[in-house]
């Protein structure tokens, strides 16, 4: 990942990679010996030890943490695992971390409840937020065995 700058894995995976690789660059922003050394005693390879310290971590020098970024790609065709995109920010190619803006006052809204349980408007947020939320993916066309053109949804797990 850190030669190549993103990968493609199982969102589990991703998430053990992530707290690893995270850990790494903030030992390579000491740059120092110690520092090397211990990442060359985790990683076997001289050359992603040497791109971490030299490239990498002078890139990511104004971020105190979270130097990898997670993108929701799709669902795998064999087993529905969520397939993400892990890769590294970096400052040098424009990506920077969000500026949070003040939150603005909310305006209340006279909400009936249903049933005795949430009120409505919470109910719709939360649909809202899952929709927004879902894997999009393009339906795509494959010919079957006899020569019949079939539509396949790809990723949806249905």
């Amino acid at each position: 990942m850190i030669l190549r700058g993103k990968i493609r894995t199982t969102e589990a995976k991703a998430r053990a990679i992530r707290r690893l690789v995270d850990k790494l660059i903030a030992r390579a922003k000491q740059r120092t010996v110690a520092a090397r050394r211990l990442i060359a005693a985790f990683l076997p390879d001289k050359r992603v030890v040497n791109k971490l310290v030299d490239e990498v971590a002078p890139n990511l020098k104004q971020r105190p943490s979270g130097f990898t970024a997670l993108t929701r790609i799709a669902r795998r065709r064999g087993d529905n695992a969520v397939v993400v995109e892990v890769e590294l920010l970096d400052q040098a190619k424009g990506v920077v971390s969000p500026v949070k803006e003040p939150a603005k006052p909310k305006k209340s809204k006279a909400v009936k409840k249903v049933g005795g349980k949430k009120p409505v408007a919470k109910k719709q947020e939360k649909i809202n937020k899952f929709v927004s939320n879902e894997i999009k993916v393009k339906p795509q066309v494959r010919v079957t065995t006899r020569g019949q053109a079939a539509i396949q949804k790809r990723g949806t797990g249905k």
